[in-house]
This record gives C-alpha cells, structure tokens and sequence, in this order.
C-alpha cells in the first residue's frame, strides 16, 4: 500500500484553518487506494473462488459416483444373502421334514418268541 498517513500533520491541519476539509481530503486519499487494492486483488480472489468451486463441483460428482458404486454392490450383497438365505431355509426345512418322516414312520412291532417252556 503505497498511501502513508502522517497522523500529527492530521491533527495539526484539523485545528488550522482547513478543518475538515483536511479529514475529508485524507479520506478521499484512503478511499482511493483501497480502490487501487480492491483492483488488484479481487481478481486473484475471483480466479481463486472460481477454482474452489470447480473442486467442490468435482469432489461431488466423486461423491455422487461412489455413492452409486456403494449402492450397486450393497444390492448384490443383499441379494446373495438373501439367495443364500432361501437356500439355507429349503435344506432346513427338507432336514426338518426327513427328520419328522423317520419319526413318524411306525416301528415294526418285535416278533414274539415261541411261548414254549422249557421242560425239565
């Protein structure tokens, strides 16, 4: 900044004969600068705003895709467990099914042996 404000010389004029005009001149010269710097920076802060928002919009769209890659392998992972489930629930239900057809299958009675006693 090249502007340089000379504060005794301020106060000095500002009790002389000039007054405020002396304030409002110094203001003028402030203004002026800030004006020179604005022009000066806001463009990099443009340029820089504008490469932040570019990656902002990419990190998203990285975000949005590996989103939908989770998504996609979430349901294949549901969907085979969900097939290995069925299964698992068919062999079951055969085993439980072999199991109560044994159970239910009526026992041959044992044969009787001969009721003849021995004579001694």
């Amino acid at each position: 900044m090249a502007y340089h404000l000379n504060v005794k010389k301020l106060f000095n004029e500002l009790r002389g004969p000039k007054g405020v005009a002396a304030l409002s001149e110094e203001l003028v010269k402030v203004s002026g600068e800030v004006e020179k710097l604005r022009g000066k920076i806001q463009p990099q802060a443009e340029a820089k705003l504008k490469m932040a928002r570019k990656n902002v919009d990419d990190i998203q769209k990285m975000l949005k895709r590996a989103q939908g890659e989770l998504d996609r392998e979430l349901q294949k992972t549901i969907t085979i467990v969900k097939k290995y489930g069925e299964q698992a629930e068919r062999r079951l239900i055969t085993l439980k099914n072999t199991v109560t057809k044994k159970k239910s299958t009526p026992r041959r009675k044992a044969t009787k042996k001969s009721a003849t006693k021995k004579r001694a």
